[in-house]
């Protein structure tokens, strides 16, 4: 039986977290909100990630369950007409159209150059 420390879970391969989740999650954090389990122990070795989750000190799952509280607003999209506290902050929505401005604009400054 999972132990209560358990709550959500979210699967993904690194690189897809890397190259989907870039502007949402950032890299050098992902320590304070993920477990990393190689793909290979779990299909090749047999690894379960029930296992090496429940071996997670309580006092890190607490850490990484505020971690995972406060990247919230920052990987779901805001209803529209919310309240004025959720719009005041930045939603999955937002941060992509920032990301996606700023690789325009260094695009073109990089062609500016050349």
């Amino acid at each position: 039986m999972p132990s209560p420390q358990v709550v959500h879970q979210f699967f993904c391969e690194e690189l897809s977290a890397k190259l989907q989740y870039r502007w949402h999650l950032s890299e050098e954090n992902y320590a304070k909100f993920s477990v990393f389990t190689p793909k290979e122990e779990v299909v090749f070795k047999g690894l379960r990630i029930l296992n090496v989750l429940m071996g997670s000190p309580r006092s890190e799952v607490r850490r990484m369950k505020q971690s995972i509280i406060e990247l919230i607003p920052r990987v779901m999209y805001r209803r529209h007409g919310g309240s004025l506290g959720s719009r005041t902050k930045k939603d999955a929505f937002d941060i992509a159209i920032d990301g996606t401005l700023q690789r325009i604009k260094h695009k073109l400054a990089n062609m500016l150059e050349h």
